[in-house]
């Protein structure tokens, strides 16, 4: 059964002049400038083919496998938890996770972004999930990003069974 909490008492509930609750967030872009560049090229060259889904979290994309030990599964989980893909390219219908996008700019060639990109390649491949890497750059040529876009991941087809997207995978 469900209970209705306590109401607070007045004095412990931000009122509208308490400019430090207000302040204390903004609204950010949620793709830089060159994210958003790259995804408008990319919604050209596979909009008919794919879904594109931008900062997707790893840990939604990928799980670590069970484990005899919950500290184990815990620890791999914590891991990939914090960390983002820039774009993740999904069948149409299915939303299977077909492949990953990563856009890599000038911070990709610091020692401690290495060792992050190695460990997101790693998570990927493990679960059997290739990863494009693009360097970023102020522009892009859809033709070369087509070409090594089909070269990487397959055509997304439709199912055989039309109501297969409707059960879940």
């Amino acid at each position: 059964m469900l209970q209705r909490q306590k109401e607070l008492p007045p004095d412990s509930v931000a009122s509208d002049s308490d400019t430090d609750s207000r302040d204390a967030y903004k609204i950010t872009p949620l793709l830089s400038p060159a994210e958003r560049s790259f995804f408008g090229v990319l919604q050209l060259v596979v909009g008919k083919d794919y879904l594109i889904f931008p900062k997707v979290r790893l840990a939604d994309i990928v799980q670590p496998v069970a484990n005899p030990s919950k500290s184990g599964w815990q620890s791999a989980f914590n891991r990939i938890c914090g960390k983002h893909v820039d774009f993740v390219l999904c069948h149409p219908t299915t939303l299977a996770v077909i492949g990953v996008i990563e856009l890599d700019d000038k911070t990709h060639q610091r020692f401690e972004r290495g060792i992050r990109d190695d460990l997101v390649d790693s998570a990927l491949k493990d679960a059997g999930l290739r990863v494009m890497r693009m360097a970023a750059r102020s522009a892009y040529s859809p033709d070369d990003i087509r070409t090594q876009i089909s070269e990487l991941f397959p055509t997304a087809k439709a199912p055989s069974d039309p109501d297969a997207r409707y059960r879940p995978q």
